[in-house]
């Protein structure tokens, strides 16, 4: 066994950990509808993300929101709803686009 696994941590990956972890995560959400057959694919996307690695983090204190993202600014941190994110904390993203994201979990 021993074998088997240093061969498999000496191999690498075109895309490397990031793209290993994105094709296991994506093979874990039908397996989860079979698994669960009352699971609908947005369940299993949400319990998928929260197996996200925290792999960023905050450069300087925040404040998250809940609100759906439009065009417009984004609100002063005053204005937000969600929690408080203190600078240097790492945080799992399940979503970029643009200057966008979608935290799963500080």
């Amino acid at each position: 066994a021993f074998e088997i696994m240093s061969k498999f941590a000496a191999s690498s990956v075109p895309g490397g950990a990031e793209e290993v972890t994105r094709q296991m995560l994506d093979s874990l959400k039908p397996r989860l509808q079979r698994s669960f057959p009352t699971m609908d694919e947005e369940e299993a996307n949400e319990v998928v993300e929260q197996l996200l690695p925290t792999s960023h983090v905050l450069l300087a204190d925040t404040k998250t929101s809940s609100m759906e993202r439009t065009e417009q600014v984004l609100h002063s941190p005053d204005q937000r709803d969600g929690c408080n994110l203190r600078a240097n904390v790492r945080v799992a993203i399940a979503q970029h686009c643009d200057c966008w994201v979608r935290l799963v979990r500080p």
